[in-house]
């Protein structure tokens, strides 16, 4: 392998020029919700998407992980309530009188995991919405954000 030679990165402390971000390209537009959507989530779709949507946090091509995200939060969900109603330590189906850790337990932290790392994508945790830099706001933007990131 040959030098590739310098990298192109702008001097320090100066952000690239960049024409037109992909924010400012998109369409800040509610998703339309997919047909044939369990009740549960169909319920918290209707939660969650227009308070989402009124924030100006989402674009048409959002609705997939919406979709993703509410799958994982209800089945986490539902882990969630198994665990309290039965306990973490279960019986063992396949061998009489002994006793496992619950699946629920897994199937909680698995989808709790996936849901946190969508709800973080869609501006659903209070650091990710520390980074958004919302124009036109009644609180200055990033200058009137003490947590905002420069």
């Amino acid at each position: 392998m040959g030098a590739r030679g310098p990298l192109k990165l702008a001097p320090a402390g100066e952000k690239p020029e960049i024409e037109g971000s992909a924010q400012e390209m998109v369409d800040l537009k509610e998703p339309e919700k997919p047909i044939g959507l369990p009740d549960e989530i169909s319920a918290l779709w209707d939660e969650i998407v227009p308070v989402l949507s009124e924030a100006g946090l989402l674009s048409e091509a959002d609705g997939m992980t919406l979709e993703m995200a509410l799958r994982h939060f209800s089945t986490a969900r539902k882990a969630s309530n198994e665990l309290l109603e039965q306990g973490i330590v279960v019986e063992d189906k396949r061998h009489a009188k002994q006793k496992i850790k619950s699946p629920n337990a897994q199937i909680f932290k698995d989808n709790s995991a996936a849901f946190l790392e969508y709800a973080k994508q869609l501006g659903l945790s209070f650091a990710s919405r520390s980074r958004i830099n919302v124009e036109g706001d009644d609180h200055g933007g990033k200058e009137g954000n003490p947590f905002a990131i420069d």
